[in-house]
């Protein structure tokens, strides 16, 4: 289930009405995380449970119409975020390598002298 749809299904919410708003603070809880020390390449993740939940508490937290949900929101964002923050992630995983040659480079390379 992709965080659109999970953050909806939390809120409650169905239609795509609001779709632009909850991306909009989907994108702050993921910035919100890069911003605290979690690495870009786990903060954007949604396979990750922890990164997952604290976007969606996060969301919660800022779109919920029940101040007692908003408060309780806030707090367990607030918590997983110093939780996340003080995670040892490792080293970024090794971007794809590049392919050596272009598959459209139809140039022949000549071998010596060409007589």
């Amino acid at each position: 289930m992709a965080i659109l749809d999970t953050v909806k299904l939390a809120l409650r919410w169905k239609g795509t009405t609001l779709d632009s708003e909850v991306t909009r603070y989907i994108n702050w809880a993921e910035a919100e995380m890069e911003r605290a020390g979690v690495p870009h390449f786990m903060a954007v993740s949604d396979t990750n449970p922890l990164i997952e939940d604290c976007i969606v508490q996060g969301c919660l937290m800022n779109l919920s119409t029940d101040e007692r949900i908003r408060e309780a929101a806030e707090k367990s964002f607030l918590y997983q975020l110093d939780n996340l923050r003080k995670h040892d992630w490792g080293p970024e995983p090794a971007p794809n390598p590049e392919p050596d040659a272009d598959p459209e480079d139809d140039t022949e390379e000549v071998v010596g002298d060409g007589t």
